[in-house]
């Protein structure tokens, strides 16, 4: 923000009034600045334009070599007939996506020229003065005409550009505006690995969506002007560097003085004022002005306090200019700590808990409307992060003032930043590209480095903003350009740390890394500090683990205090994990849906896909009965959305606890309609599950209990370890309570004596190995373990784990029989409990259990049997099962589905029944499954008809819903399917195997009734 916007409501109304009345207005006398988005715009799209060949031109460019490119209907029809009404920011995305019902898919995308035009009354005040037009963001290229003539171009894409307009105006007159914008291709996933291709040329990646797509507004300067002011924090927190560019248009030396002043957060008070007498001799020249404000109060995500710095150009002819923009005090870097590489924000040490966003949005797919960047902010705070990553795309600017206004910190990508060479290299592995010349590749290197550029220019004053990263996973060591770049957008701003790249270390991609961030010196590890040019290659260490494990999981990701998920012991760098844990899990589509439908949105790029998809999911549910008064179709989504909620929180306490690592991020924020559904919160920034559950395991202090196991059999026991989480520098003597209980009462009750740490001691173990039992051999249910830390005065830190035990007993099997090739369903029954081996023909008892079997094959004598109201249950091969019945009309069959894993991701669902007794119910599979639901597991449904399900499947946002446990009457018989991953942990040493076990229990119970 600066001072162009602060005349803009004002003058806006006064402009559209002369707009309309054709009569003249008086602007303000200090920087005239109008706001071009308040007026009224038409979008039309020329899908009759020329364009896929065209030469490109990067900036700065000679409109004079340019060729001119009038719409294809020609200027007097574009102005008088032709185009729909909008407002700007708008893409064309918005309005015209499903043209083609393309609902799923990217097919509703325009790649091609579309037109934005209005008309305007310019005043005679702005007479002799220079008049720009500045546009904060367009994409792709924009051609901009004023009265039909050419007076601009640009083809960066979401960056900022100006345009001087003056030379074009009709003073005192109306004016005709129209803006040609072309986009030619792009992205609606989270990738920007491959070049885009247009004409002869190749060009960076960005998302596939074309309009103007930010502010938008006209300012007047004299000759003389401020044409920018870097306000540069410093170690000194309440100290700042004001680096301010004068630049004149006069052939003549310019005397006078600059002076600057610091306001308030409300510009009411001003609390500084220094002035600076200057002489410019030639066209542009930088001034420093050191500003100290003792008593001003650091800007943090606790308390995002912001002043306002106004500078005022003050020439002796007469000359006059202002800018303004708001900043925060504030200090962020890395210290050595006794050893171990530490981020420090305003000389405390900081944790960070991130989640990487890829700028996707509701409607217009690419810029927040509707209050849309608040919400954003506000919700990443409700789930206790402190900062958000722009990931592989540009962070947009409304979002980034929310940030500043709110408190949050962010790390910024340009997007799109590869050296084209190692792309092209990267699709040559794939098969996907024949030999590619460096002449058609060489304008992507130079357009990347403007983009870059411009990011850092554009955002250098946010407080919020505190580390640049040049690009995701970028799968080659630096090259010359990059060591060029990092360096140059340095000394474009040296006050932040800036990183070459957050990586994977993918083989067979990254070569000479084995898949790992080594903790020697690597060129890959490439980045730069405040305050220093160097460029160094150790001391951030930054490795991703992006793909997820689906749940939670006992001993992968805690054993015991010296093995558990991401502990480290390497102090000599920053411990950065730049990408973990995807889980996919559905968006809040009803919510979506009723916000759609209440018309705060077009339906525009995506709309259409959840309403179709909310209607589809609550038409399984409904049709099947899990809903009722008591469970909606919210709540089963909710508890998916908890899956990676939970599992994100445990894993981001381990983190803490470990009291090395330096900064966590997810592996997501947002969620998109085509592949990025592993997002905290959907696209429309509804929380996916419940705020308070990831809000927990992100608290500054609190205690955390980790169980060793969290599902036992009945009868087992296991260890407690207690930590304090502690970022409130709380020290001293305290007690440690420990309180266990099950759905009984009290178990037991431990008190500890111990001494917090505190300072940058956030993670310290104070119980190692509490036993923790159930009250008998026979208990099945909750354990709880709540744990409390006091001193009488102070605040008490709580927190707690559960243990989740699983009752084996197999009394109530009847007689049955089981056709199990791999022995393992009477192995796990001690060859008892009623079963005994089917060997053909009609089956003895009650019942006949499929298991593993190398021939599916239907015998008519079992179908019989069947329909006189005994049970088939089938275990295992269920699709192959069912596809057999369907070839005998007995079922309606479709095909099997799938699960997704990782960002795409799929959740089994349970209603309440007889086979699912004494277990979880009306939820997802969360952690107390997580045999079932860990992506390492068969996970598979059913499409069929005429089931009644007990366990549906979704997988992504897909409209064919699954059923995984499922009944089908037959005759007066039943067939009880399941496609669950019982068989692997009938014979398994892992305790959480337990539940399979059980579930095979209850289904053998319920055929026996």
């Amino acid at each position: 923000m600066n001072l162009r916007n602060t005349y803009g409501l004002l003058v806006g109304i006064l402009l559209i009034v002369s707009c309309q009345s054709n009569q003249e207005i008086s602007l303000p006398v200090i920087r005239n600045t109008v706001d071009l988005t308040t007026l009224e715009w038409k979008l039309w799209v020329d899908s009759a334009a020329v364009w896929k060949n065209d030469s490109l031109c990067l900036p700065p460019v000679d409109l004079k070599e340019l060729a001119v490119n009038p719409p294809s209907c020609g200027w007097d029809e574009l102005f008088n007939s032709k185009g729909i009404s909008t407002r700007i920011p708008a893409t064309v995305e918005q309005y015209y996506w499903n043209d083609d019902k393309d609902i799923k898919g990217t097919g509703g995308d325009y790649s091609g020229v579309s037109w934005f035009t209005t008309t305007l009354n310019v005043p005679d005040v702005l007479k002799d003065k220079r008049v720009i037009l500045n546009f904060e963001s367009v994409r792709l290229r924009a051609e901009v005409f004023v009265n039909e003539k050419l007076a601009g171009y640009d083809c960066i894409g979401n960056t900022p550009f100006e345009v001087d307009i003056s030379d074009h105006l009709k003073i005192g007159s109306n004016n005709r505006l129209a803006i040609r914008i072309t986009d030619p291709s792009g992205n609606f996933d989270w990738g920007d690995y491959h070049l885009d291709r247009w004409g002869s040329k190749y060009i960076p990646p960005s998302h596939g969506l074309g309009g103007i797509t930010g502010k938008l507004s006209m300012y007047a300067t004299d000759s003389t002007y401020i044409s920018d002011v870097f306000i540069k924090n410093t170690p000194a927190i309440t100290k700042i560097d004001a680096e301010i560019s004068l630049r004149s248009l006069n052939p003549d030396p310019v005397k006078g003085r600059l002076v600057a002043r610091i306001y308030d957060a409300d510009h009411k008070n001003c609390l500084l004022e220094k002035e600076l007498p200057v002489a410019l001799s030639g066209p542009d020249k930088k001034f420093d002005l050191a500003l100290n404000l003792p008593d001003a109060s650091p800007w943090s995500p606790d308390t995002p306090t912001l002043y306002f710095l106004d500078v005022e150009w003050l020439g002796n002819d007469g000359n006059t200019d202002q800018w303004r923009d708001r900043f925060g005090f504030r200090w962020f870097e890395i210290r050595d700590n006794d050893g171990d590489r530490q981020l420090f924000l305003n000389d405390e040490r900081i944790f960070l808990t991130s989640a990487i966003t890829w700028g996707f949005w509701p409607s217009n797919g690419i810029f927040p409307a509707n209050g849309m960047a608040e919400k954003q902010v506000r919700m990443a705070k409700d789930l206790g992060l402190n900062m958000l990553s722009f990931h592989r795309a540009i962070g947009e600017p409304r979002t980034i003032e929310a940030a500043d206004e709110m408190g949050l910190l962010l790390y910024e990508e340009p997007g799109g930043y590869r050296s084209p060479q190692h792309n092209i290299w990267f699709w040559d592995l794939q098969g996907d590209s024949n030999s590619i010349s460096r002449e058609e590749i060489l304008p992507a290197w130079e357009w990347r480095r403007t983009k870059l550029l411009r990011m850092i220019k554009r955002d250098r004053n946010h407080p919020s903003l505190v580390i640049y990263c040049m690009q995701n996973e970028i799968l080659h060591d630096p090259d010359e350009f990059n060591k060029r770049d990092i360096y140059d957008a340095h000394q474009l701003d040296p006050t932040r740390i800036i990183v070459y790249s957050s990586n994977a270390f993918e083989a067979p991609y990254m070569q000479g890394y084995n898949g790992y961030c080594p903790e020697t010196p690597a060129e890959a590890k490439m980045y730069m500090e405040p305050y220093d040019d160097k460029i160094k290659f150790q001391g951030w260490w930054d490795e991703h683990h992006a793909p997820g494990p689906g749940t939670y999981i006992d001993k992968k990701h805690y054993s015991h205090p010296g093995y558990y998920y991401h502990n480290t012991h390497h102090k000599g760098e920053i411990i950065f994990y730049g990408e973990e844990g995807s889980i996919g899990a559905p968006s809040r589509l009803t919510q979506i849906e009723k916000t759609i439908l209440d018309n705060q949105y077009e339906t525009g790029w995506d709309g259409a896909h959840y309403i179709r998809s909310s209607n589809a999911l609550e038409g399984y549910l409904a049709g099947h009965a899990f809903i009722n008064k008591e469970i909606s179709v919210d709540d089963y989504i909710t508890s998916m959305g908890n899956v990676p909620f939970y599992y994100q929180g445990r894993i981001i306490e381990n983190c803490r606890i470990n009291n090395i690592v330096d900064g966590y991020v997810i592996n997501g924020w947002e969620s998109s309609k085509i592949s990025n559904f592993s997002g905290m919160v959907d696209i429309y920034r509804n929380p996916k599950g419940d705020p308070a559950l990831l809000a927990h395991y992100n608290q500054p202090a609190y205690v955390a209990v980790k169980l060793r196991n969290k599902v036992l059999p009945a009868g087992a026991g296991t260890m407690a370890d207690v930590y304090a989480v502690n970022q409130e520098n709380i020290t001293g003597a305290h007690q440690l309570v420990i309180r266990v209980s099950d759905e009984r009462g009290l178990l037991a009750e431990t008190e500890y004596e111990i001494d917090l740490a505190g300072g940058s001691q956030f993670g310290q173990l104070l119980v190692d190995g509490m036993p923790i039992n159930p009250r008998d051999k026979s208990y099945h249910g909750y354990i709880h373990v709540n744990a409390v830390i006091r001193n009488g005065q102070e605040k008490e830190l709580t927190g707690s784990d559960e243990l989740f035990v699983v009752g084996l007993d197999p009394g109530k099997v009847s007689r049955g029989q089981v056709l199990d090739e791999s022995g393992l369903i009477l192995n796990f029954l001690k060859n008892g409990n009623g079963l005994s081996l089917y060997t053909g023909d009609k089956p003895h008892g009650r019942y006949l259990v499929l298991g593993s079997t190398s021939k599916p094959e239907i015998d008519v004598q079992v179908l019989s049997w069947i329909k006189e109201g005994n049970r088939l249950l089938i275990v295992h091969d269920a699709d192959k099962w069912m596809e057999a019945f369907g070839e005998q009309g007995i079922i309606s069959y479709n095909y099997r589905k799938d699960l997704d894993s990782l960002w795409f991701g799929g959740h089994f669902f349970v209603k309440e029944h007889e086979l699912f007794s004494e277990l979880p119910v009306n939820t997802a599979f969360n952690w107390e499954y997580q045999v079932f639901s860990r992506y390492t597991a068969e996970r598979y449904g059913l499409i069929l008809e005429g089931e009644e399900a007990v366990v549906g499947a979704i997988s992504k946002e897909d409209i064919d819903i699954a059923t995984s446990v499922g009944i089908i009457p037959y005759g007066k018989g039943e067939i009880i399917f399941s496609t669950l991953d019982i068989l692997p942990n009938l014979n398994s040493n892992e305790e959480a195997a337990a539940v399979a076990q059980k579930v095979l229990l209850n289904y053998l119970e319920y055929v026996s009734n």
